[in-house]
């Protein structure tokens, strides 16, 4: 439960909320021997502590979830988002690639609407709210809705 909030309370923006229950989350992960949950709450935990500027505690909860994954026989997408996490930042590059109704519609993503409710909020086709999207996946290196919205934030974007 403390994992499920605390990835709810992050993709609101409310990070100082999240940390605690991600750490609590892993905390107890760890007594249950659970290694693809416990690296799912380090990963929160880690883009958290990185929008927060904690780059040391972020860097210890990458290793530690590194080592989580490495342990898994399949850890499915969890490598993918780690070594996304692990990849070395870019910030000042990334952060200045996206264009301002980049930047506009990547804000629009984190909340819950849809491409084409986005379209129609900003009076844009969906296709070309589609080509914003894809370009912002591009120049974030991400493959999804979710991780464009992890790593902007991550980056300061968000």
């Amino acid at each position: 439960m403390h994992l499920a909030v605390g990835v709810s309370l992050a993709a609101r923006g409310k990070l100082a909320e999240a940390l605690p229950l991600f750490r609590r989350a892993a905390t107890v992960l760890r007594s249950w021997g659970q290694p693809l949950d416990l690296a799912h709450a380090l990963i929160g935990q880690a883009v958290v502590l990185r929008a927060a500027g904690d780059r040391s505690a972020a860097a210890a909860a990458i290793a530690e979830a590194r080592t989580s994954v490495d342990s898994c026989p399949d850890p499915g997408i969890l490598s993918a988002r780690l070594a996304a996490l692990e990849r070395p930042r870019e910030r000042a590059q990334r952060g200045s690639e996206l264009s301002r109704q980049e930047r506009v519609i990547l804000r629009m993503l984190s909340g819950p609407l849809s491409e084409s409710d986005i379209g129609r909020e900003l009076y844009l086709s969906h296709n070309t709210v589609h080509s914003h999207t894809k370009a912002i996946y591009r120049k974030l290196a991400v493959s999804s809705r979710s991780d464009a919205v992890d790593r902007a934030r991550a980056l300061g974007l968000l």
